[in-house]
């Protein structure tokens, strides 16, 4: 039986790069502008397989940007007619947003 005097390292473990909400939906809304993939992963500062990964779960992304941005137009809505009206709140807000119309969409 050979004697081993080292031992094999394992391979380094990848790093988790962390892509901020804003930031997926900024490559969103680059791609859906007709810029390619590849150069919106360069663009960004990813991968492209990273940008194969976010568009395909864009709905979701667009779903909680619109919840979000549908919370503040809800609250800034309902401020401003009871600020004009005096307490009355009139009038819904159309909940049909689309993050790529909204690119002043803030995350907190």
């Amino acid at each position: 039986m050979p004697l081993r005097l080292f031992r094999a390292k394992p391979p380094p473990r990848k790093k988790h790069n962390f892509l901020p909400f804003k930031d997926k939906l900024e490559l969103i809304r680059k791609y859906e502008a007709g810029i390619a993939h590849s150069v919106v992963a360069v663009q960004i500062g990813v991968l492209r397989s990273t940008v194969s990964s976010i568009w395909k779960k864009r709905d979701k992304y667009c779903k909680t940007a619109a919840s979000v941005f549908i919370s503040k137009s809800v609250l800034y809505t309902t401020l401003v007619t009871m600020t004009k009206k005096r307490g009355s709140i009139g009038g819904e807000v159309e909940s049909s947003h689309h993050c790529a119309m909204h690119p002043s969409t803030t995350v907190v």
